[in-house]
């Protein structure tokens, strides 16, 4: 196992293998890259529930931030990787008041600590991207004038995903072992 910033890899070695690969012999490489790759999806699981629980936000609000890329026949690797985008403002349970019409108070938002959650310059307003794409967001005007505007977001998961590197490599160890065995033992079965 190896960690980068922001990144999870799961590496299996053939020449630390056993018996049982000796005996698979060419059977035995396609087994240990679904064993990398279910590891790889359940330490992203656990990753993803550990960021959202750190950052007192929605499994679904993390989940587009966590990527795994998948070992194959040629890589004997799998990675989970946390995206350095930061998460808009609004998912950290932005309240203010819609539409301001520049008399609003500010906004605030419940971010992890140490975050600030007084926004008292901010607005939440809903704009719209062509003619059907619209979302709801917090923003800021950068100046004096009305536009242009600046949209606020909380911390990024790559940022927290690092927090948890150490417990993310366990799960991944863990789990590596036991889908391994299965996979091995799968693999023999069928010979």
């Amino acid at each position: 196992m190896a960690a980068d910033s922001g990144t999870l890899r799961l590496q299996f070695k053939t020449k630390d293998v056993s018996r049982a690969i000796k005996r698979l012999k060419g059977r035995a490489k396609p087994a240990i890259v679904r064993a990398l790759n279910r590891s790889a999806l359940a330490t992203k699981t656990f990753m993803i529930r550990k960021v959202a629980q750190d950052l007192g936000l929605k499994v679904g609000d993390v989940k587009s931030g966590m990527k795994t890329r998948d070992a194959n026949l040629n890589r004997l690797t799998a990675a989970v990787i946390a995206t350095g985008a930061p998460i808009s403002l609004i998912k950290f349970r932005a309240k203010g008041p819609v539409p301001s019409l520049g008399r609003g108070k500010g906004v605030t938002a419940r971010l992890p600590a140490p975050g600030k959650g007084k926004y008292p310059h901010a607005f939440i307003a809903t704009v719209r991207h062509g003619q059907t794409n619209e979302h709801t967001a917090v923003f800021e005007r950068k100046g004096k004038t009305r536009l242009p505007l600046k949209k606020l977001h909380g911390p990024s998961v790559a940022h927290v995903f690092d927090k948890y590197r150490d417990a993310g490599l366990m799960v991944s160890e863990d789990t590596l072992l036991k889908n391994l065995k299965h996979e091995l033992k799968f693999a023999l079965s069928q010979s």
